[in-house]
């Protein structure tokens, strides 16, 4: 028989979601509150995250060339979410 003690460590399934709203509404800050997180700024939004009490790791993207070392840095383990701020579509 098998016994599994629930202290014991398990392994973590993950989870992979989209936050979709207008803009204003505390997609990214609800993001923020995510395990170890790090936020790929797309838009330049995080720039007032210190004066809003919000603290965490920011990649500021300036161009696609600046998007090179995220795959490196997600596979390092240093962070648990990365969360993309958003990505601005033509219409």
């Amino acid at each position: 028989m098998q016994i599994i003690k629930t202290t014991d460590p398990q392994a973590k399934p993950s989870i992979n979601m989209v936050v979709y709203g207008n803009g204003g509404v505390g997609k990214t800050t609800f993001s923020s509150t995510a395990p170890k997180p790090l936020l790929v700024d797309c838009e330049n939004g995080s720039k007032y995250f210190g004066l809003r009490g919000i603290s965490m790791d920011v990649a500021p993207i300036r161009t696609w060339s600046d998007m090179e070392g995220l795959f490196e840095v997600a596979r390092s383990g240093q962070y648990e979410t990365i969360i993309i701020s958003h990505i601005v579509t033509g219409k």
